[in-house]
C-alpha cells in the first residue's frame, strides 16, 4: 500500500498515474492497480487530467459532490483487505457478494459503502475501527 504525507501528495500521485496511462508509459504494479480502478470510472477522468486544480479542490458531499480521489482510495483499501483477508472471512464475503450481484464492481461499491460508513463513524466518534460492525454490514449485503 502506498502512503502519503498529505492529500495533495496522494492526489498528485493519482494524477501522475493517469498521465502515465495516457502517455502509455511503463507503470509500477501499484500504479497499474490504480489505473485499473480509474478506468472503471470514466466520470472522474477529467479530474485526474486537471492535476494542479484537482490537488487543491475541496469536494462537498453535502452538495452531492463525490471526491474521486477518496473513491479510488476506498477501492484500493477494499482490494487490499480482500487480498490479505486480514479480516477473517472478508475474501469469502467479497466472492459471495460478487456472485449475488453478478458484477464485481457493483459489489465493491456496496462494500465501499460499508467501509466508508465505518470510517466516518470511527472519525466522528473518535473511536477505533469496529471490525465486527463492518463485517455485519457486509453480511447484510447477502440478504
Amino acid at each position: 500500500m502506498q502512503y502519503f504525507q498529505n492529500r495533495e501528495e496522494m492526489r498528485q500521485f493519482y494524477c501522475e498515474c493517469w498521465r502515465k496511462h495516457q502517455q502509455q508509459e511503463i507503470c509500477q504494479p501499484i500504479e497499474q492497480q490504480i489505473i485499473g480502478i480509474m478506468l472503471l470510472h470514466p466520470e472522474y477522468h477529467s479530474f485526474f487530467e486537471q492535476n494542479e486544480q484537482a490537488t487543491q479542490r475541496d469536494f462537498h458531499p453535502q452538495l452531492g459532490e463525490t471526491n474521486p480521489f477518496l473513491h479510488i482510495a476506498l477501492h484500493l483499501t477494499l482490494a487490499e483487505q480482500i487480498q490479505t483477508d486480514k479480516l477473517k472471512g472478508l475474501k469469502t464475503l467479497y466472492e459471495n457478494i460478487c456472485r449475488r450481484k453478478q458484477d464485481s464492481h457493483i459489489a465493491e461499491h456496496l462494500m465501499i459503502e460499508c467501509l466508508s460508513s465505518q470510517i466516518w463513524e470511527t472519525q466522528h466518534n473518535q473511536t477505533t475501527f469496529d471490525d465486527k460492525k463492518y463485517l455485519r454490514c457486509l453480511r447484510k449485503l447477502l440478504k
